[in-house]
């Protein structure tokens, strides 16, 4: 493939639209494999995107017996079959989930990179672990040279990480290492858009994707008004590695997560837009009884900041997300269920499900167990 044909670019209206497909949790079973297809491909036919993003945990690492050897690469295929079946350019990053039987995550993007020339995973050599890369988004004939074309945005892929940060246990993050790797790969490749379109550096995007959301989430969820649903606690890392310094100084404009399965909010501080994705899969847990499945669209512009997102579930419906409201509740630490005010319940910002009721009764019984249960490693034997 020649390096133009493998190039993203920006359609006739100056747009890139983009779906983040997330948590799937391929597991093995076939009723799984069914929905997560038919809700795939529904999704794809909705939107029509130019891109897709896979956000992590397409595949419940937990779920493998151990005797399979190739079962990771069998379950991959099944997650990304219906992007390739809809002729789409795609990316994935690796969630915490992915992992779990056997395979790395250097080794999983190798292995995505390599199963159509649709795929436009990277394997970042250049990144601390192999595991980040940018990937730019051009603009026909912006360029300074006749016909030339530019950079007018820049998408990046970070891995957050297993079950520990820096040592400290319960939920990865991006490691301080990751962190230096972006600032300074970010701003290489955005001197680079900026000499190549004769624009400033400032007026080209930058979308960042992951799976774990970072500290900033819960600073979102206690500070500003919301658009959205937060059903649960927000489950980031108990380290700040210094992310949101990184996305302020390098012209990002949102970041998209998974991993907590019932909450679709977004909201914005320090210049920036933490979104969730909308809970794509049928695997593992979430969401909530009768909300519907399904994924988050994101439309950049080239050489703006300003973004639209959207909700679209596997019925066809479309949540704009426009309206917005405090949480009623203040999330006290990193993925704990403590919270004050309100009497501590957990509530939506614009809808409080009935489930939450139910979480709530569990934790005072001692029932959290079964939470944990599908957001944590089991202790299955390994060969």
């Amino acid at each position: 493939m020649s390096q133009n044909a493998s190039r993203l670019y920006f359609g006739g209206d100056g747009g890139f639209r983009i779906l983040q497909l997330t948590d799937l949790h391929y597991d093995g079973s076939d009723a799984v494999q069914r929905s997560n297809a038919e809700v795939s491909r529904k999704l794809l036919a909705f939107e029509q995107p130019d891109f897709v993003v896979l956000s992590g945990d397409m595949v419940s690492g937990y779920a493998w017996d151990g005797r399979e050897q190739d079962w990771y690469q069998r379950m991959h295929a099944a997650a990304v079959a219906p992007v390739v079946a809809a002729s789409l350019p795609w990316a994935v990053v690796v969630g915490n989930h992915d992992t779990e039987s056997g395979t790395d995550a250097a080794s999983i993007l190798r292995l995505d990179s390599s199963m159509s020339s649709l795929s436009r995973t990277l394997r970042g050599p250049q990144s601390p672990n192999g595991t980040d890369y940018l990937l730019p988004v051009w603009v026909r004939g912006a360029g300074r040279g006749a016909d030339a074309d530019a950079i007018g945005a820049v998408l990046a892929f970070m891995y957050s990480g297993r079950d520990e940060c820096l040592g400290v246990p319960k939920w990865g993050c991006v490691t301080p290492a990751q962190a230096s790797w972006l600032n300074q790969s970010l701003g290489s490749m955005l001197a680079e858009a900026a000499a190549g379109s004769g624009r400033s550096a400032a007026s080209i995007p930058v979308a960042v994707f992951l799976h774990i959301p970072p500290p900033p989430y819960m600073d979102v969820r206690n500070q500003v008004a919301i658009h959205g649903t937060v059903a649960e606690t927000v489950g980031c890392p108990s380290v700040d590695t210094g992310l949101l310094e990184v996305f302020r100084q390098r012209n990002v404009v949102t970041v998209q997560a998974g991993h907590d399965h019932l909450n679709d909010f977004w909201g914005s501080i320090g210049g920036v837009a933490f979104l969730y994705g909308k809970k794509t899969g049928y695997g593992s847990y979430g969401p909530a009884r009768g909300v519907p499945h399904g994924g988050r669209m994101l439309k950049l512009t080239a050489f703006d900041r300003t973004f639209e997102t959207w909700i679209r579930t596997e019925d066809g419906a479309v949540d704009a997300q426009i309206d917005s409201a405090r949480a009623r509740t203040r999330q006290l630490h990193c993925d704990d269920a403590a919270l004050e005010g309100d009497g501590g319940s957990i509530e939506g910002a614009l809808v409080v499900l009935p489930i939450v009721i139910v979480l709530v009764a569990l934790a005072a019984l001692g029932g959290m167990w079964k939470r944990n249960r599908h957001r944590q490693r089991p202790a299955s034997p390994k060969t």
